[in-house]
């Protein structure tokens, strides 16, 4: 009960007394591996976990619980390994395969996490961080309209959950790869709306530039001047919206913030521009969609 209500610690105490009155039980170390596991403390995890597989619990259930102990621990090849074995003896679980599939995403190997997303979707299609995770990795293989299905899907199935916000912000930064500049901003801002009690300064520079690109100066500024109040020394948000304020005519304040942008970053000769020759340019792109300052 106590380890349903997430009261780890008193669930370990009490783990802990069932242990000591029968020491060869493997499901009391599987309970304590487990509230171990929530508690961050993952050697005692895998120990436990060690200790249940020596009683001859074979149980699926505790080698996953290994693998994420060995995952959170940064031992992915140990984390793989026992999900394999989890997944060998249940194949019918899903949330082996998005276990397996956040090692594979770890080490940047999004075809083998598309795979296992895949087939836990198979499994449970009404699983929202599934679809979330398989976006994110067609996102990293630029396969943007993918990206885009899915974590709209991921959405769909739940509005409002812990990732929503950076779904809305990868399928803004898709929409800027694929050019429909209007969506990116509706997604950007549906992104800052749904995380608007922590204001990251990543989503406004992003509607900031995509407003550039869309000739709305004045959007684009008062964004620009979002990003510069969260992030003082954002050379990148200066330099930008110097050309903001340039398209705007307000040139002395234009100057004012390329020289702003070249005295924060001296040694980056991108920021550096001759006058003369920027007359009739919109903008400079320093950072791709999605690489700004986080």
């Amino acid at each position: 009960m106590y380890q349903d209500l997430l009261y780890y610690e008193l669930a370990i105490d009490d783990f802990t007394a069932a242990i000591h009155l029968s020491s060869d039980h493997p499901t009391n170390y599987f309970y304590r591996a487990k509230s171990f596991l929530w508690l961050a403390k993952y050697r005692e995890c895998i120990e436990d976990c060690n200790t249940c597989l020596e009683l001859q619990c074979n149980d699926p259930q505790v080698f996953n619980v290994r693998a994420m102990a060995y995952k959170y621990s940064g031992d992915f090849e140990k984390a793989i390994e026992d999900l394999n074995t989890a997944i060998h003896d249940d194949e019918k679980n899903a949330d082996y395969f998005f276990n397996r599939s956040q090692c594979y995403f770890d080490l940047h190997n999004y075809n083998e996490a598309i795979v296992d997303l895949t087939k836990a979707i198979t499994l449970n299609e009404n699983e929202s961080k599934f679809f979330y995770l398989r976006g994110l990795s067609y996102y990293y293989m630029n396969n943007y309209k993918s990206c885009i299905k899915d974590l709209k899907k991921s959405l769909r199935i739940r509005a409002t959950s812990s990732f929503s916000h950076d779904s809305y912000y990868h399928i803004g930064v898709s929409y800027c790869y694929l050019r429909k500049f209007e969506h990116a901003v509706a997604a950007f801002t549906r992104a800052i709306e749904s995380n608007a009690e922590r204001q990251v300064p990543v989503y406004f520079h992003e509607r900031a530039k995509t407003y550039q690109h869309l000739q709305q100066y004045e959007l684009a500024l008062a964004d620009f001047n979002k990003v510069i109040q969260l992030q003082s020394n954002n050379a990148n948000a200066y330099f930008r919206r110097a050309f903001a304020y340039k398209s705007l005519g307000r040139f002395e304040e234009a100057a004012e913030d390329f020289e702003k942008a070249r005295n924060l970053e001296p040694l980056n000769t991108n920021l550096i521009v001759n006058y003369k020759k920027i007359y009739d340019v919109a903008y400079i792109e320093l950072a791709k969609p999605g690489m700004e300052m986080h």
